[in-house]
């Protein structure tokens, strides 16, 4: 699926504008200048929601594919689809000392203070979720673009699956056997003649 993926990209990318535009330390606030670290010394927490869908997993493999490209740690997480995970491993990874956050929020109004706590120790990046006032920029899905394309596409989850080809041979054994059986003729000798 196409859609996913430049999601995928498009989170990818913005880790590594992330981690080339310098960082800040745990003791300042995002807004404060600071000297650019080089990328190599970067480290970005990604906080995933859940893995339960292949654009979940495009997404980490995309972020993982960029870390090692532009040569930044990447710290991923996956919260299974749990609130309280998720700000856990956030907690986690600002302890560890991650430059930047990326967050697929699972709850983003319930999960605002702490993230907004966070956002004041570090830059913190959104995607495929927002929540007004709060990190750097959200990076999203545009959901009605994306069943307008499928509703679109030759195989869209409304149209009928494509039929099996099966053999002739297993066709007319499966028409026959699915018919109602012959009725035997009685012969004269049998119990049944008339």
């Amino acid at each position: 699926m196409r859609t996913p993926r430049l999601l995928a990209v498009a989170a990818a990318a913005s880790l590594a504008l992330l981690s080339a535009c310098g960082t800040v330390g745990s003791n300042s606030s995002p807004n404060q200048a600071q000297e650019p670290k080089p990328v190599t010394e970067v480290t970005i927490g990604f906080a995933q929601r859940q893995m339960d869908a292949p654009y979940y997993a495009a997404m980490e493999a995309m972020a993982q594919e960029r870390a090692r490209a532009e040569g930044f740690t990447l710290l991923f997480q996956n919260a299974g689809g749990d609130p309280v995970t998720q700000l856990n491993q956030v907690q986690a990874m600002l302890a560890q000392g991650v430059d930047a956050l990326v967050v697929n929020a699972i709850s983003p109004e319930t999960q605002r203070t702490q993230l907004e706590q966070a956002a004041g120790e570090v830059p913190v990046l959104f995607v495929d979720t927002s929540i007004p006032d709060i990190g750097l920029t959200a990076v999203q899905s545009n959901n009605k673009e994306i069943g307008r394309c499928r509703a679109c596409s030759p195989r869209s989850a409304s149209a009928p699956a494509p039929r099996p080809r099966w053999p002739s041979s297993t066709a007319a054994r499966t028409t026959r056997s699915s018919a109602r059986p012959a009725r035997r003729a009685s012969s004269p000798g049998s119990p049944r003649a008339g």
